[in-house]
């Protein structure tokens, strides 16, 4: 097969899992300040002493230090997930029920939109990954999302041969499935 070609569209599904694998296999840097910082907030009752000098926490006045100190810590936690921000970015992106073709061939791969279009040969990909569901391909300013369930099995089959053809990407490629 010289060249595959197919249409696509990029769910808010496909964009998520596909962030969320970018994310993992750059290891992103994760800021833990607002968790911890509603650690301490929490701890603050607990930090009052009796005149004995044993801790006396007044937990009946603290309940909205306490509470305040959850609600950091479940937005802090809930902020370091690629997935969670993926999905809430996801509609500002303008992907939805958006239709893209793509050509990809041994040079490399053109993704056609209604509007633009984007042409990389392999040289430029970065990163190249497969998970169960997708394929992506990401080139530093770009993410390039294939859903599998766009391409029939020959297709699956000639995309992983031209992805493991190429020489290794700088950051790296886990054809799994």
């Amino acid at each position: 097969m010289n060249e595959i070609e197919f249409s696509y569209e990029i769910t808010e599904a496909d964009y998520t899992e596909s962030n969320a694998l970018l994310s993992r296999k750059l290891k992103v840097r994760k800021y833990w300040i607002v968790p911890l910082l509603g650690v301490a907030v929490i701890a603050i009752p607990f930090l009052h002493l009796d005149s004995d000098g044993y801790m006396a926490p007044n937990l009946s006045s603290s309940w909205p230090l306490i509470v305040s100190g959850l609600l950091l810590i479940f937005y802090g936690v809930r902020s370091l997930s690629p997935a969670y921000i993926a999905r809430q970015h996801y509609p500002r992106t303008g992907l939805s029920r958006r239709q893209f073709t793509a050509h990809i061939s041994a040079k490399g791969f053109l993704v056609q939109g209604t509007h633009s279009e984007w042409k990389y040969s392999w040289q430029a990909v970065l990163l190249a990954e497969e998970s169960e569901t997708l394929f992506a391909l990401y080139t530093g300013l770009q993410l390039f999302v294939f859903a599998k369930r766009h391409l029939n099995d020959e297709q699956l089959k000639a995309l992983r041969q031209l992805i493991a053809a190429q020489p290794a990407f700088p950051g790296g490629t886990t054809p799994k499935y």
